[in-house]
C-alpha cells in the first residue's frame, strides 16, 4: 500500500484573495482606510472571545469620526458639529 496525494499551486489565488480584501477596506484613490474597515475592526473588538468575554474596552480618541450629525440623533436638520 502506497500513500496518494494531490497538490495544487494557490498563490494567485491567495493574492487575488489579498487585493479584493484591501480594495474593500481601503480607498482607491488615497489608500487610507475606510468605513467599512473602521466597522469590521469594531466588530472584532466587541464580539465575545473564549479568552475576553466581558472584557472589550476601547481607549484613545478617534479624531476623524467624531463628527456627530445631530440630525442623525435628534431628526432636526442641524448642521453637523464636532465634538471635543
Amino acid at each position: 500500500m502506497g500513500t496518494f496525494g494531490i497538490s495544487r499551486d494557490i498563490t494567485d489565488r491567495k493574492k487575488a484573495e489579498a487585493q479584493l480584501q484591501h480594495q474593500a477596506f481601503y480607498d482607491s484613490l488615497t489608500d487610507l482606510p475606510n468605513r467599512a474597515l473602521f466597522l469590521d475592526r469594531l466588530q472584532h473588538l466587541f464580539s465575545p472571545g473564549p479568552a475576553l468575554v466581558g472584557q472589550s474596552e476601547i481607549r484613545g480618541t478617534l479624531p476623524r469620526f467624531s463628527i456627530v450629525s445631530r440630525r442623525s440623533m435628534t431628526g432636526s436638520d442641524t448642521r453637523p458639529e464636532m465634538s471635543s
